[in-house]
């Protein structure tokens, strides 16, 4: 699942841990991510990306406030606030 977490400020999200498993990337870095460690297709990853771009994750079904809400991201699996998830995985 890539997660846009604000402009040019996009991760993987693991939905088994609920947090990114990568640092933010910005939107190029991030589609040679995908190409490159998910064998993407570019058009494949364009579109992946595209969703996120429109609905806050490339899942249509998932926005990034469900993302954010249910997050295990923090220290001892603590959510984060959005903010924090950007500062803590940058």
């Amino acid at each position: 699942l890539v997660v846009r977490l604000a402009t040019d400020c996009y991760v993987v999200w693991s939905r088994t841990v609920d947090a990114p498993t990568t640092t933010v990337l910005g939107r190029q870095t991030m589609a040679q991510h995908l190409r490159k460690h998910h064998h993407l297709p570019p058009e494949e990853a364009e579109s992946l990306l595209a969703v996120a771009d429109t609905n806050g994750t490339s899942d249509a079904a998932t926005s990034v406030v469900d993302v954010v809400r249910s997050n295990r991201a923090g220290p001892g699996e603590a959510a984060l606030s959005l903010e924090e998830i950007i500062e803590q995985y940058r």
